[in-house]
């Protein structure tokens, strides 16, 4: 809704539009198998997309992971539209290219959101299933792509190159990435099979 220029009161409770709601169901159809676990964002709309594959899976076990989109602005700033408020809040906001800014509160930091990004990675390395569904978000994923690709990379090179890589390998809604992971890091030996899908 709030990508369509609605009015929204907070970051977490924004939900899907009629036609976002048609694209979980049809998220839900392309599973040719069942899962061993679906991790899901706690958000609202994250939620919303994860129904659907939840409800042709009754079987699968379901978690609630801070997988949930970067809180990169204050949270005052999401009550009004993008227009109005969010837009010229975020463009603000990625012009300083401050890891370690704050906006104000119910706001995180790019270190603190590069930090949740990899407890993220390592908690699903060490989970015994092997085929997890992750339902998340643009933003987190991205953050896993870039730690994924340069475990090495530092907060301010992350923040430097974030927006470039996000222009350039795009994740649109309910668009879905398979990652392999094993011990070290992306590798041909699947310790975990992480399909994620973009709420």
């Amino acid at each position: 809704m709030a990508n369509l220029g609605g009015y929204t009161e907070d970051f977490a409770s924004i939900p899907l539009t009629e036609h976002g709601k048609e694209q979980a169901a049809a998220v839900a159809r392309q599973w040719s198998a069942a899962p061993d676990l679906i991790v899901v964002s706690p958000f609202t709309r994250t939620r919303q997309t994860a129904q659907p594959t939840m409800d042709r899976f009754p079987q699968v076990p379901v978690e609630y992971w801070p997988v949930q989109e970067f809180a990169n602005v204050a949270a005052a700033v999401w009550r009004g539209t993008v227009h109005e408020t969010r837009g010229p809040a975020m463009e603000a906001w990625w012009q300083r290219l401050d890891a370690e800014y704050r906006d104000g509160e119910g706001a995180e930091t790019f270190s603190e959101f590069m930090q949740r990004v990899a407890g993220v990675v390592e908690r699903l390395r060490r989970l015994p299933q092997k085929r997890v569904l992750l339902f998340t978000h643009g933003y987190f994923l991205q953050g896993m792509r870039l730690h994924l690709l340069d475990v090495a990379g530092t907060d301010i090179e992350n923040i430097v190159r974030f927006r470039p890589f996000d222009k350039e390998y795009p994740v649109r809604n309910c668009a879905m990435v398979t990652i392999e992971l094993n011990e070290e890091n992306v590798g041909v030996v699947p310790e975990n099979l992480l399909v994620a899908g973009y709420a």
